[in-house]
């Protein structure tokens, strides 16, 4: 065999494995996101729960949304098969990072609206604290002017 065959073999083997990683670590990466987009809705959900959030959050059945396999077999050529293929995981992939970006802005305006109830209930204590207090002294007042 000449040696041409046998290197352009060689790179297309390598090609081939490239491209077998490339769309491993694709899909690796819109499981993780897929992953963190459900551990966000299920914080979400703790947090406002579940009218506030259904609200807020992109429902289920989108958020679900797989590649379309029919799409992929109904194409007929190989390369047509790939690009459909390549085409729809990119736009899946694109729809999970879309949301889980609007997810972690959602649960920044949760994250204030909690730390402003805090900050509301702080202030609530404190001024029962010190209307106790008055009530306290005037209690004291009285029971000293009883006992004159």
């Amino acid at each position: 065999m000449p040696i041409y065959r046998k290197r352009k073999r060689e790179y297309a083997q390598k090609s081939r494995m490239q491209k077998k990683k490339a769309h491993d670590d694709a899909l690796i990466s819109v499981n993780l996101l897929q992953d963190e987009n459900d551990k966000l809705r299920t914080f979400i959900r703790q947090r406002l729960g579940e009218d506030e959030a259904s609200r807020i959050l992109i429902p289920d059945n989108l958020q679900k949304m797989r590649v379309n396999k029919e799409t992929v077999h109904k194409a007929k050529n190989t390369t047509i098969k790939a690009q459909v293929k390549k085409d729809a995981e990119r736009d899946f992939k694109y729809k999970v990072e879309s949301e889980n970006t609007a997810l972690r802005d959602s649960l920044c305006q949760c994250e204030t609206k909690i730390r402003s109830l805090e900050s509301k209930l702080s202030l609530r204590e404190t001024q029962l604290t010190e209307a106790v207090t008055e009530i306290e002294v005037s209690i004291i007042n009285l029971s000293r002017y009883l006992v004159l």
